[in-house]
């Protein structure tokens, strides 16, 4: 007899443990962030200008990746972005400026030939109401790292992995600081 209650008692720890572990995964969207649900933004243009010297960042594709990673974040809640120019009520502008990006290879190379890269840029926004009230502003510096085989910059910022990760990288951290409400210098 007892031996059925353990065993009945293993199993339940098994199921619950496997559930707990394999279980479906669900997050609900976070809500809006209090900078623009506290303002009453609905809808945020998003534009940007890369002011750089080597312009390797495309401004459009940046625009775009922030625009989605804003919709994403904000799914559900009535805030949306995009990248024409929309005006009324409850509309902001999302001002970025990429004022500097570069590539370093960090030696030694590997034993498969390939370098690994870090990709330093530096970025300031600012969103501010339809009427130019400040909202939030954001200077910073924003890095990645990637292994590739190339040995000199020119080629690695012409790299597929680097042309899309960039813009969807600087997007990513760039909202995130933004919906939660982050400043810094």
């Amino acid at each position: 007899m007892i031996e059925k209650k353990l065993i009945t008692l293993a199993c339940v720890l098994g199921i619950l443990a496997c559930g707990a572990c394999f279980g479906p995964i669900h997050t609900a969207p976070p809500p809006p962030p209090p900078i623009l649900d506290s303002n009453g933004i609905r809808s945020v243009n998003v534009t940007v200008v890369n002011a750089s010297a080597s312009r390797r960042v495309d401004p459009d594709q940046l625009g775009g990746a922030i625009a989605n990673n804003i919709n994403q974040r904000s799914r559900g809640n009535g805030v949306t972005a995009q990248t024409q120019r929309q005006t009324g009520k409850g509309s902001a502008v999302l001002e970025v400026i990429i004022e500097s990006e570069s590539a370093t290879p960090r030696p030694p190379v590997s034993s498969a030939g390939t370098e690994l890269w870090t990709f330093d840029f530096k970025v300031s926004a600012t969103l501010t109401t339809d009427d130019g009230r400040l909202i939030w502003k954001e200077k910073a510096d924003y890095s990645f790292t990637n292994w590739l085989p190339q040995e000199d910059p020119e080629a690695a910022w012409l790299e597929p992995r680097v042309r899309i990760r960039a813009p969807q990288f600087l997007a990513t951290w760039l909202v995130m600081r933004m919906f939660t409400g982050e400043q810094s210098r």
